[in-house]
Formats: C-alpha cells, sequence, structure tokens
C-alpha cells in the first residue's frame, strides 16, 4: 500500500467512492427507528429535523431515551428556546439527570447559543426549538459547520410546512400525535416508515 492509500485509509471523512463509511452514532432507545437509520442511530455531529404537527406532539419524549444516556454518562444536554417549560419530574422518571440538562430560554439568542455550545464540543445533545422566521440557508450551514466541533447531534425542532422542511438535513422525521412517527428521508433516500412511538420503545 502506498504512503497516499496510507493516508486514505485513516480518514473516515473522505469518501473514496466505493462504500458509504459507518460514522458514529447514539441509539435512539426506539429499535424500529435504528433499523432504518444509516448508521443505526442518531448521527453524531449532524443536524437531524424533527418536524412536529403540532408542536408537543411527541417530539421530547421521542428524543428522552437519548438525553438519558447522555446525561448519565455525564455529557451535558442542552435544550434550546423550548416553547415551554419541560417537567422535570418527567425528565427525571426517563433517567435524564437534570443536574446535567441546561434550558436556555429567549427565542432572539437561540441560534447564537445553539451555535456556541456546539463548537465548544462538549455536549452530548443539543435541542433546537425554531421558528419558520429564523430559518435560512446561511444559518443552517453555520449551524452544520459548528455540528462538527463535536459528537452531539442538534435536533431542530419546528412545524412542518414548505419553508421548513427545505432544511438540508441527515435525517427527517415527521411526528404526529400518539406520538405517531414518519421517517421522511434520511441520506440513503426516501424512507416509507411509520410506526407508534409507544408499541415501539
Amino acid at each position: 500500500m502506498n504512503t497516499v492509500e496510507q493516508l486514505l485509509s485513516k480518514r473516515q471523512d473522505i469518501w473514496r467512492g466505493r462504500q458509504r463509511p459507518q460514522r458514529m452514532a447514539i441509539p435512539t432507545g426506539c429499535n424500529v427507528l435504528d433499523q432504518h437509520l444509516p448508521d443505526q442511530g442518531w448521527p453524531c455531529g449532524q443536524l437531524v429535523a424533527l418536524y412536529a404537527n403540532p408542536i408537543g406532539s411527541g417530539e421530547l419524549q421521542l428524543l428522552l431515551p437519548t438525553l438519558a444516556e447522555q446525561t448519565q454518562r455525564a455529557f451535558p444536554v442542552m435544550l434550546i428556546s423550548p416553547p415551554w417549560v419541560p417537567c422535570p419530574q418527567t425528565l427525571h422518571q426517563a433517567g435524564v439527570c437534570l443536574e446535567h440538562c441546561l434550558i436556555i430560554h429567549g427565542r432572539n439568542h437561540g441560534l447564537w447559543a445553539t451555535e456556541q455550545v456546539l463548537r465548544s464540543g462538549l455536549c452530548g445533545a443539543v435541542v433546537l426549538w425554531l421558528g419558520p422566521r429564523n430559518i435560512t440557508d446561511s444559518t443552517i450551514r453555520r449551524l452544520q459547520l459548528a455540528c462538527e466541533n463535536g459528537p452531539a447531534p442538534l435536533f431542530i425542532i419546528q412545524t412542518a410546512n414548505k419553508h421548513s422542511m427545505l432544511i438540508r438535513s441527515a435525517i427527517k422525521l415527521l411526528i404526529e400525535p400518539g406520538p405517531k412517527i414518519r421517517l421522511i428521508h434520511s441520506e440513503q433516500g426516501i424512507a416509507k416508515i411509520a410506526f407508534s412511538l409507544s408499541e415501539s420503545i
């Protein structure tokens, strides 16, 4: 093997046209979903778009196993600009260590705060609630670049509309009351699976 081949074989972030490299991922806590995701879990250092119709349809419930696992490993998780105050009893009952769960309020500074905590590379997961006016291509690109600084997946939660669905992300999920989950996009292409969260965890 020549020197160039040796160098390329050590890099996991360069696609060489043979097969898609396996990336680090965090189990979702939902076996059905894990089986249909490219890396069998939430992709580390990537953006995941969660479309809730309406907000509060179960998007946080979907993420609780991940938040619990990360906080139990003493990795901080950040909840940024939630539309309500998350119930601490619910978080605790789901296994979330509250001392490692931080909530940042204030929509005016939510994007800035998200970018800063991602750039720190110290978080286990970051959850950002976005309004439709916050979405621009440059905003999403800045967040994607910030994600690359650490292992934390960034979950962007918003309502589904023509504009928000244009977000470029590794995974797109539609969440409806129940909660019912539909995987509408992954890097491997359009996926047509739907399931009830309560029946799959």
